[in-house]
C-alpha cells in the first residue's frame, strides 16, 4: 500500500519515482484528515510537556507536521522523510504557512535508530501517520524507542484486520497478502509494543470519510496520468495497484481498518516509590 510518508523504503528508484510521479501535487499520501489527527493528539496531549519535541517519521510533504504544530504552539516539529522531493514541498508549505521556525523538514531513513542526530532519550513525541507500514512495525520500534525520553509518546497508524481469519472477505485477503504480508491485527499489535517496553493506551480506527480525503484527489490522479502510461511498465503496475486498492475500499469491505495506535514509553521510575 503506497502511504504517506517514506514510501516503499528500500524499494528500488524505479518503483520510488513511479510513486512519487503518482502522488505529485497531492497534499494527502495516506488515509487520514485534520479531524482525525486532532482527535489523536488530544488523547496523547497529557502525557506531553509544554514544549514538546516532535519527530514525524516518513512525513510525506506534510499532512501531519503542519496540524500537529499548529495544534502545538510551543511545539518543534522535525519532519523527515527518504524522499527529497517530499520534503521540499513540505519546507514549502510550512513557509507559507508560516511554521518555518518550528517545522523543520529533513531528508533522512526513519528506520536508523539516529536519524537527524536524535540523541537517547531527547524526543517526547514520535508521530509516524500511515508510514510505519514501509519500515515494519518491529523495525520501526526497534529504532525509535530509545529515542524517546521515559514516558515519552509514540503515535502510528497501521492497516490492521478487525475481522477474524474466516470472516475476512476473499478480495481482501488476496489484496493485502501481496502489498502487505505482515499485516495483522490490534491485539498482535498491542503484544508486540508491549514486549518492546512500550506500553499501549489506545487504539483510534481512521474513519472512512479519513481513507475518502486520500482517495478522491488519488483518483483524479490517476485518471490524469493513467492514459497513455504502459500498463507494464512500473508506474502502470503502480497505477493498477492502487486502482485495485481503491476498488476494494469502494467494495465499502469492513473485514480491515487504518487504526492508530498509541503507546507510551515505560519509565522504570515513575512507580519506584519517594
Amino acid at each position: 500500500m503506497a502511504q504517506q510518508g517514506t514510501i516503499m523504503a528500500g524499494a528500488d528508484t524505479a518503483i520510488a519515482d513511479a510513486y512519487e510521479a503518482l502522488f505529485r501535487g497531492l497534499d494527502q499520501l495516506g488515509p487520514g484528515d485534520q479531524e482525525t489527527t486532532l482527535r489523536v493528539l488530544e488523547r496523547v496531549r497529557p502525557f506531553l510537556p509544554a514544549e514538546p519535541l516532535v519527530a514525524d517519521m516518513g512525513c510525506g510533504v506534510g499532512a501531519s507536521a503542519l496540524v500537529l504544530a499548529r495544534a502545538m504552539p510551543t511545539a518543534k516539529v522535525v519532519a523527515l522523510d527518504s524522499h527529497p522531493v517530499f520534503v521540499d514541498r513540505l519546507r514549502q508549505r510550512a513557509a507559507k504557512a508560516g511554521l518555518s521556525d518550528r517545522v523543520t523538514g529533513r531528508v533522512d531513513d526513519m528506520s536508523n535508530p539516529r536519524v537527524c542526530g536524535f540523541h537517547t532519550g531527547s524526543l517526547h513525541l514520535i508521530w509516524a501517520e500511515s508510514s510505519i507500514y514501509a519500515i515494519g512495525r518491529e523495525r520501526a520500534f526497534l529504532a525509535w524507542r530509545d529515542l524517546l525520553r521515559p514516558g515519552g509518546c509514540l503515535v502510528f497508524s497501521d492497516v490492521v484486520w478487525t475481522a477474524s481469519a474466516e470472516a475476512r472477505s476473499p478480495a481482501a485477503v488476496a489484496f493485502w497478502a501481496r502489498d502487505y504480508p505482515a499485516m495483522t491485527d490490534r491485539d498482535t499489535v498491542s503484544r508486540q509494543l508491549s514486549e518492546l517496553g512500550l506500553g499501549p493506551i489506545d487504539a483510534i480506527e481512521t474513519p472512512r470519510s479519513a481513507w475518502s480525503n486520500y482517495f478522491d484527489p488519488l483518483r483524479a490522479r490517476i485518471a490524469e496520468i493513467g492514459p497513455g502510461i504502459e500498463p507494464m511498465s512500473v508506474l502502470g503496475q503502480v497505477l493498477a495497484t492502487m486502482e485495485e486498492e481503491i476498488a476494494l475500499f469502494d467494495s465499502d469491505d469492513r473485514s480491515y481498518a487504518s487504526v492508530f495506535f498509541i503507546a507510551r514509553k515505560i519509565d522504570p521510575d515513575a512507580d519506584r516509590p519517594g
